[in-house]
Parts: C-alpha cells; sequence; structure tokens
C-alpha cells in the first residue's frame, strides 16, 4: 500500500512538469527586487530549486543537485534541525535546461538560495513559508545556526530540480530547505510519514 501511495505520488509530479506546475507570474511580490531579464521566456516550468544548488553527500563532497543519482545519500534536516544523511529516494527532474523565475535569497553570513516562488522553506519560528512569502529579515535555519535574510531578488534561470529523500528537509547550499512546493506539500508529507 504505501509502495503504491509512493508511486501515485512520482506519476502525479511527473504529469504536473515534475515537480508542480506554478504558471508563475511574470512579476514579483512587491518586497522583492526584480532584475529584469532579457529574452523574458514563458514562465511555467515548476517549482524547484535551481541546478546551481548544492547537495552535501555523505562522504563530505558536495555536488549540484542537478547531478544526483537515486540511491545517492545526502544531508538532511527533520523538524527539530536534526541533521542526517538519507538516502535519495526520487528525483523528479530529469536532466533540463528549463526557463521560470527564480528568487534568490541571500544571508547575513553569505548563503545564497535560489528557488521558485511557491518553493517551501521553513522560517526560524519553524512556519513553512514560500520563497515569495520571505522579506527581508527574516530568520532561516542552516547548517551553521540561524541566519537573517540580508537581500532578495527574482531573475529568470535555466534548470529545475529537487530530490526527495524520507527526512522532512534536505540541505541546499548549507540552508534547510523542503523538497517540495506548496501545491504538492500536503500529499508528500503523507507518504513520507507513511514510509518511514
Amino acid at each position: 500500500m504505501i509502495r503504491l501511495l509512493f508511486l501515485t505520488y512520482l506519476t502525479m509530479i511527473n504529469a504536473h512538469t515534475k515537480c508542480s506546475p506554478t504558471n508563475s507570474p511574470s512579476h514579483s511580490p512587491s518586497h522583492i527586487n526584480t532584475i529584469p531579464p532579457t529574452n523574458s521566456p514563458t514562465h511555467s516550468k515548476g517549482s524547484c530549486i535551481h541546478g546551481s544548488g548544492m547537495l552535501t553527500l555523505y562522504s563530505g563532497e558536495n555536488r549540484h543537485i542537478s547531478n544526483m543519482s537515486l540511491g545517492m545519500v545526502i544531508k538532511t534536516a527533520d523538524r527539530f534541525n536534526t541533521f542526517s544523511f538519507n538516502e535519495i529516494i526520487s528525483i523528479p527532474h530529469a536532466h533540463n535546461n528549463d526557463s521560470t523565475t527564480f528568487i534568490t535569497i541571500l544571508t547575513d553570513a553569505h548563503k545564497q538560495l535560489i528557488l521558485t516562488p511557491t518553493h517551501l522553506i521553513p522560517k526560524c519560528d519553524h512556519s513553512d513559508v514560500t520563497a515569495a512569502e520571505l522579506y527581508i529579515g527574516d530568520c532561516l535555519f542552516t547548517v551553521d545556526g540561524k541566519e537573517s535574510i540580508v537581500d532578495i531578488y527574482t531573475s529568470v534561470k535555466n534548470g529545475v530540480y529537487t530530490v526527495v529523500t524520507n527526512n522532512t528537509y534536505i540541505i541546499v547550499n548549507d540552508v534547510i530547505v523542503s523538497p517540495f512546493s506548496i501545491n504538492n506539500y500536503l500529499i508528500s508529507k503523507l507518504i513520507i510519514s507513511k514510509n518511514k
């Protein structure tokens, strides 16, 4: 039954532009700076993490999220910010060059995270919000503790990715982030909890 639920979930992801459809607007929230793109594409390719994001393998090696494989063991975090290494059980995106709007988040300790607007990320009050709901001054969890956002801006980039483990969060560029967007959050929680 658990396997059937998980396969159904993966089928849903693949049917909705791999991560989930966003029909991302060509504008950004008013509190986020916009870097105007040249030759702006249609922004409709999913809710994920930019391919330049780095994950930490069990070996200590850092590798781009765009170059991960099933079965690799990566650094993750649970709801209580306890770090552990977990196996990748799903990679919803094949290697791609899809264009979409991303939000770049910079912290006061110089960490950078690039997400699509509806991708989920936990704040220091333990609420999961979308990248578009973040403001300068908000607090995020990182591998080095709590850090504040000092800049947020949007731009158009190519390459949308995510990876799924049995843990709640993944670590991208040393920042704790959900592997999911707002559109597939509830079903993902059900499946991961049943798969533990």
